[in-house]
């Protein structure tokens, strides 16, 4: 992960998200890395940003969870 994406993150993150100390307390970076298959950096942010999100929609959350799936 590359420091560019978590300070684009940083620029827009809101209250709900999920804050530095669980984000590391869950290991998330293993995570994102793991699961990480973009191909460009705009993907990686993307991804990112939707692993620190609380508050997807459930439509979103389905239509991440497919996307994730069929990649993987």
């Amino acid at each position: 992960m590359t420091f560019l994406t978590h300070w684009n993150y940083d620029l827009f993150a809101q209250a709900d998200d999920v804050d530095d100390i669980t984000w590391n307390d869950l290991s998330m970076n293993e995570i994102f890395v793991r699961v990480n298959n973009c191909d460009t950096s705009v993907g990686e942010e993307v991804l990112y940003w939707r692993l620190r999100k609380c508050g997807m929609s459930e439509a979103d959350r389905d239509a991440f969870e497919r996307s994730a799936a069929a990649k993987s």
